[in-house]
């Protein structure tokens, strides 16, 4: 509180004038004391209020957002006599169940056409409950219409971004939950935008890139840098606050690339292991989601499940790193011609849908025993990449046997890709 100010007083202001008081003045002197002193006696307690802060706050209940002015004409209410606990920021009901979801992705273009709806009944495969949608691509557009302030100094925003709210809204009617996929680290946008944020070369101030630059050499976000990660969290709680029910994290990772021994992470790095710091990232967004009523899921490859390829994971299987539920690519071509491990071997897995993807499933679940929740990524594509003998083109049915496969192996919850 500030200090209060002294009052001085001089003996001349009380010397007797010429004329002297008259009874009356002295009456009128005592009354104009006395209102005086109640008046004084009546401010005390709301001005020391005001001063001490008790009376209004800059901080929401959220810990961060300004609270609301009351609008012209309008009068504030009186504080409270106690405080009371402070309440999760735009707290929802609880999180919706993982388990049970059959979900149809639609690809960015389609919302964008405004076909979202009619994109799910054209699929030809009945009894979906979901649908998947992108928030943040690999290419670190931010696909939706977004009010943060990082996502303006990225340069992120799509130009052709969609009204989240409004798309949720009608997906809901409609009797669909909403998953929002987000790219995490893979994101060469941020990092022009937050250089702060992306990994670097050798310890310099030069961003690394994944290839050379005339080679198409993308940089990523630092896993490390707690920027990065508030990037990626509040697009994740932003969207929460839209709409979406569920949140899937993908390329939760470590850079894949050329010269990643040139990659380096800051002062970060010294202080914990790879594989922690993405365990503690996901832990905390999934916190903060089910905080405001939204869930989890976090997705990788089959082939990272069985311990191939998990450098970017810190040599760990992110099964673990993960837990909860886990998102797990089974999408048959993605399993190439021929896929071979001990004891393992898929010949023209694209060929054989239910074959592979029951095969592959049963695999999963003895490689990740911890997780709570299994979804699996269907393949509702045809691939451009096999050729002749390796591939087939897909349809509704195929799609079907997938998802019976999936049944047999245990697991209700898929997302159907196209």
């Amino acid at each position: 509180m500030r200090k209060g100010y002294k009052i001085k007083r001089y003996n001349r202001i009380y010397r007797r004038r010429p004329g002297g008081l008259t009874p009356v003045k002295i009456v009128l002197l005592v009354l104009a004391a006395a209102l005086s002193a109640l008046l004084v006696f009546s401010l005390y307690g709301p001005v020391h209020d005001f001063l001490s802060g008790r009376l209004s706050s800059t901080i929401g209940a959220s810990g961060g957002e300004e609270a609301a002015s009351p609008s012209s004409g309008e009068e504030a209410s009186p504080p409270p006599a106690a405080p009371a606990p402070a309440a999760p920021a735009a707290q929802k009901s609880d999180p919706p169940p993982v388990t049970g979801l059959r979900a149809c992705y639609i690809p960015a273009s389609r919302l964008l056409a405004g076909e979202a709806l009619s994109f799910v009944e054209g699929t030809g495969v009945e009894g979906y409950n979901a649908v998947m949608i992108d928030l943040k691509d690999t290419g670190g557009s931010v696909l939706y219409r977004s009010n943060l302030e990082l996502v303006a100094q990225a340069g992120a925003q799509s130009e052709n971004a969609v009204d989240l709210g409004a798309l949720c809204a009608e997906l809901h009617e409609a009797g669909y939950q909403v998953i929002g996929r987000v790219q995490a680290f893979c994101d060469p946008l941020a990092p022009k935008g937050q250089e702060m944020a992306a990994v670097k070369y050798m310890n310099s101030d030069w961003g690394w890139l994944d290839a050379e630059a005339e080679r198409g050499g993308k940089p990523w976000l630092n896993p490390y840098s707690p920027i990065a990660q508030s990037y990626i969290t509040d697009i994740a709680l932003e969207a929460i606050g839209a709409g979406v029910d569920t949140i899937l994290l993908d390329s939760v990772q470590f850079p894949e690339g050329y010269g990643l021994q040139y990659a380096t992470y800051g002062e970060w790095s010294q202080s914990k292991p790879r594989d922690a710091v993405l365990r503690e990232f996901v832990q905390s967004v999934r916190e903060q989601a089910a905080q405001r009523g939204g869930s989890l899921l976090c997705y990788t490859s089959a082939d990272s499940v069985f311990g191939q390829n998990n450098a970017r994971y810190g040599e760990s299987n992110p099964a673990n790193l993960f837990g909860g539920a886990l998102a797990v690519g089974v999408m048959p071509a993605s399993f190439g011609e021929v896929y071979e491990l001990e004891g393992f071997r898929l010949q023209a897995p694209a060929t054989t849908p239910f074959d592979t993807v029951q095969a592959v499933l049963g695999r999963v679940k003895s490689s990740a025993p911890s997780v709570q929740t299994l979804v699996a990524c269907l393949q509702g594509y045809t691939d451009n990449t096999l050729e002749g003998a390796y591939n087939r083109q897909y349809t509704a049915a195929d799609v079907a046997e997938q998802i019976r496969a999936a049944g047999e192996a245990g697991i209700d919850s898929y997302i159907v890709l196209y």
